[in-house]
């Protein structure tokens, strides 16, 4: 990722009054669904037995890990993780920067 790319993704960020609730995160990452390239998966359980689901897209030979909310009281990685998962879908010429990206946006949802 060079330094124009990283500008282009921070300018596309909208602007945010309030952290999203859970149930709004999921709602938003649901939508991404829809695109082939993305592949949901239900990776086990949270502490009150909800579904916790992680989004992997692109196949390069470097796997990057991002987790949105580990710890319920850090709230700001779930934007930046479906944030980045909606800029990634609506500029596939860059193909994923050649990287595998598993992205968690919420782990902790208490």
């Amino acid at each position: 990722m060079n330094h124009n790319h990283f500008n282009k993704i921070l300018n596309e960020v909208p602007e945010y009054s309030r952290f999203l609730r859970v149930n709004e995160i999921e709602e938003y990452a649901g939508k991404f669904r829809q695109y082939p390239s993305v592949i949901e998966r239900t990776i086990g359980r949270t502490a009150e037995n909800n579904p916790l689901k992680m989004y992997s897209m692109g196949n390069g030979d470097k796997t990057a890990l991002i987790i949105g909310v580990p710890h319920s009281d850090e709230p700001l990685g779930s934007l930046v993780s479906i944030q980045f998962i909606d800029w990634m879908t609506r500029n596939p010429e860059v193909n994923f920067f050649g990287w595998r990206w598993l992205i968690i946006p919420v782990l902790e949802q208490r």
